[in-house]
């Protein structure tokens, strides 16, 4: 492992996220990345979640990984059209950092838009859901 920080622009992407609870984007431990307008998230599957921002990291065998601050810029459009129920907008925790820039707006039941648990969100847009908008959890909440 490097010093130098990962990144990710999506651009055109298109990316189907089916299984229950799947994830589409995944930014920890240091890295940075951004969803961009033109990217196309579908959310077929049940509990599935567009993004999680992490500051720690984990290995594929799930050992603890290296840690930093970590950042997602989402410029995506989630709406109810390319989601199914129980869906989640992104989460952001251990430090990182979700920069929210694009649309999110669910009107399935028990959706989520944003999960905060120890990370920070700077919201720049709109959030709208038949659930929870923004859940905050205290740090000793797992």
């Amino acid at each position: 492992m490097g010093n130098i920080a990962s990144t990710l622009s999506t651009g055109s992407m298109k990316l189907n996220v089916n299984g229950t609870g799947a994830t589409g984007v995944k930014v920890e431990g240091g890295a940075n990345g951004t969803i961009d307008a033109e990217t196309t998230l579908i959310l077929n599957g049940s509990q599935t979640t567009a993004g999680i921002v992490d500051g720690n990291s984990t290995s594929i065998i799930g050992t603890a990984g290296v840690v930093g601050l970590s950042t997602l810029t989402s410029l995506a459009t989630l709406t109810s059209g390319n989601t199914a129920s129980d869906a989640m907008g992104y989460i952001t925790r251990n430090g990182g950092k979700l920069i929210h820039n694009g649309t999110l707006n669910f009107d399935q039941a028990n959706s989520t838009g944003v999960l905060i648990s120890g990370g920070t969100l700077e919201n720049n847009s709109g959030i709208s859901v038949n659930g929870t908008a923004v859940n905050i959890q205290g740090k000793t909440l797992k």
